[in-house]
């Protein structure tokens, strides 16, 4: 059954008395101006845009538990308002434009006004005296006691067909938000309009207005936002700190002021806009991972602060937006949240699956207490406010030199953990972590090739020293050592004085030997194939080298090939000044008689074979035979091999290079 409007007013004493004891506005949908009846110029400022701000008081924190009212359209935008038992629900849709319902049943049946026409475009809605005024597209239009249809409504000093954006009622006065204007006007008589507009932008659309203290605030839809002092018709921008001045909406809860922008979400003032902040601890804006975003509306309620968004349903705040819960308990999930607001009995949300209520004797929420002995953190700290049902982690984190004792929840030991989570929460509860001296950890670790002792990972009481050994494995030398990260060089021990947090040490080495080439030939592991070489030819051969008579005698493919003639070798990369040991690794390949093949070998320039004939030391053909020598790296860091030719052609079959 339909209410007739009039008749569930009166009731309710109306018309004769004056509604100030809220105040209401509604947010402009940001088209393109060439186009004013067409489409949006961004989604999200679509979506943003007509959001509500309602103060209301409530007596208690808030877990609603939402019931669906009986919404009669498919309509999915909603902007909602309230007065007393009385809620009104503006939507929007592209066929039908704005059209507004009202319910005097909590949502259980919902009546349509209508104009004689058509129905209108609604962008802002008031209740004042004895009519409901509303601003649209066209400027305003009123319904009265003797007339629950829409009429027109055009009082003096505002130009007509302006669309209104915005309306509020700050004590005494009526405000109107236009493009570029604000106009005000006394509640005793509406027919009449002055501009108060001075310092206000052409361009600006003024999306929302409210009263903060002693000052009056607007917003806008590109400009960001004004201030004047209440009775003044100057106005101010007071934008320092605002990364975004799209403002979809202003609202005020306990001196301070938020703000909502298209992009960057919340600010924050508490000097009445004169310096803004962004929401110092975003990170507990979260529905998901992602955080709380794109905040539609918020809802001031005494000490409490409401959020709807565009996909995680509502959210509370206990602390004035630092931390927030979720609110969501029977309404879907993921649901986007248009518009809040209260009446004397329930809260409304106006969503993309309907209109929802809850009743504020259904709302719980309970605290956790979190503390934390000295040595250590527990995250999060202090009164936790959670919602009932939910879940809630804590982690605990010792600090170096100390480690978790203990963990007590409700006063009883959960070990020495380092996270716990309450779940299904439906009381209060307290979580103390405890924590207790610890020694520090040096954490010691040593590469192939060596090792490092004492090893692991080793505990140093605060204040003491410790000394680690490093040493190589036969064949091998340390090559660096690196101490948290940083090298101090290839030393044999390191001493970690005066401890007093963790640390890491680790020891890498390297083979003493530095090169083992195959000269003329490819690789032959772990020789690798010929390089650092000048002039010279090679040649190979197929015959089994005997090398029974070789110590550590090198694979066979390093005697069958061979660099021949006049040539030198030029070895890298090595330390200046440091003993090496040459091995020269020989085998005649191709003539089986002395005096044939003869040749000269300097090493850095000394001479360490003269005449050298390879038969006559062999006595065979393809047998294997090795000279070895000691040299100093020169002061660049290399050594020089020198093959000369005495008679016929110099040769050699591989080179090793090893450090001492």
């Amino acid at each position: 059954m339909k209410i007739n409007m009039l008749d569930f007013l009166k009731s309710r004493g109306w018309p004769g008395r004056k509604l100030t004891s809220q105040k209401f506005f509604l947010f402009p949908l940001p088209v393109d101006v060439s186009n004013p009846k067409g489409t949006c110029m961004k989604k999200n400022l679509f979506c943003a845009a007509f959001t509500a701000f309602i103060m209301i008081v409530l007596t208690k924190s808030a877990y609603p538990q939402w019931v669906q009212t009986n919404w009669p359209t498919s309509s999915s935008f909603f902007n909602l308002y309230t007065n007393q038992d009385v809620v009104f629900a503006r939507t929007w849709d592209s066929l039908n434009g704005g059209r507004l319902f009202f319910t005097g049943d909590n949502g259980e049946s919902w009546t349509q006004f209508s104009s004689a026409d058509s129905d209108i475009d609604i962008l802002s809605i008031v209740m004042l005296n004895n009519n409901i005024l509303v601003g649209t597209w066209n400027g305003f239009y009123r319904c009265t006691p003797d007339n629950i249809y829409w009429e027109p409504f055009e009082p003096a000093g505002i130009p007509a067909d302006t669309a209104i954006w915005s309306i509020a009622m700050i004590d005494n006065t009526l405000f109107a938000g236009t493009g570029g204007n604000i106009y005000e006007s006394s509640i005793d008589d509406v027919n009449n309009w002055l501009e108060a507009s001075t310092g206000i932008p052409a361009n600006a659309r003024i999306t929302s207005i409210l009263a903060n203290g002693n000052a009056i605030f607007a917003g806008s839809d590109s400009k960001g936002v004004f201030i004047a002092a209440n009775g003044e018709k100057n106005w101010t921008a007071i934008n320092s700190g605002l990364t975004d001045t799209h403002i979809s909406q202003l609202a005020s809860m306990g001196g301070k002021l938020f703000a909502v922008t298209l992009k960057d979400g919340v600010f924050i003032s508490d000097s009445n806009g004169v310096n803004w902040v962004s929401d110092a601890n975003a990170a507990s804006w979260k529905a998901d991972n992602s955080g709380l975003r794109n905040i539609n509306c918020l809802l001031a309620a005494d000490n409490l602060l409401f959020a709807g968004t565009d996909s995680n349903g509502v959210y509370l705040s206990h602390d004035s937006g630092l931390s927030w819960i979720s609110v969501n308990s029977g309404m879907p999930a993921n649901t986007r949240v248009w518009s809040l607001a209260a009446s004397s009995d329930n809260i409304f949300a106006g969503t993309s699956e309907g209109i929802w209520r809850i009743n504020p004797a259904d709302i719980h929420s309970y605290t956790i207490t979190a503390d934390a002995s000295e040595g250590g953190t527990i995250s999060p700290f202090g009164t936790v406010i959670v919602s009932e049902g939910s879940s809630q982690e804590f982690k605990i984190t010792s600090l170096p030199g100390f480690a978790v004792s203990d963990v007590t929840v409700d006063g009883n030991s959960v070990g020495a953990v380092s996270t716990y989570t309450f779940t299904n929460i439906t009381e209060n509860h307290t979580v103390s972590a405890i924590f207790e001296t610890a020694p520090y950890i040096i954490t010691a670790s040593a590469g192939a090739g060596g090792l490092i002792s004492p090893a692991g990972a080793v505990e140093v009481w605060a204040g003491l020293s410790q000394t680690f050994t490093i040493t190589p494995s036969a064949g091998y030398d340390i090559s660096s050592v690196l101490i948290d990260g940083v090298s101090v060089g290839a030393v044999t021990s390191f001493t970690f004085s005066s401890v007093n947090s963790n640390h890491t040490i680790a020891a890498s080495f390297s083979t003493l030997t530095r090169y083992q080439i195959n000269c003329g030939g490819g690789a032959s592991s772990p020789y690798t194939a010929d390089q650092y070489y000048s002039g010279g030819s090679t040649y190979s051969a197929s015959s089994n080298i005997t090398t029974t008579d070789v110590t550590n005698p090198a694979p066979q493919a390093v005697y069958q090939t061979e660099r021949n003639g006049t040539m030198t070798y030029t070895f890298p990369d090595l330390v200046s000044g440091a003993s090496y040991r040459v091995r020269l690794h020989f085998s005649e390949n191709t003539w089986s008689k002395t005096g044939v093949r003869k040749f000269n070998v300097t090493i850095n320039g000394t001479s360490v074979l003269s005449n050298y004939d390879i038969y006559a030391e062999t006595g065979a053909r393809y047998k294997a035979v090795v000279k070895e020598f000691t040299t100093i790296a020169n002061t660049s860091g290399q050594i020089v091999i020198e093959f000369v030719n005495v008679a016929y052609r110099a040769k050699i079959g591989g080179i090793e290079i090893i450090r001492q």
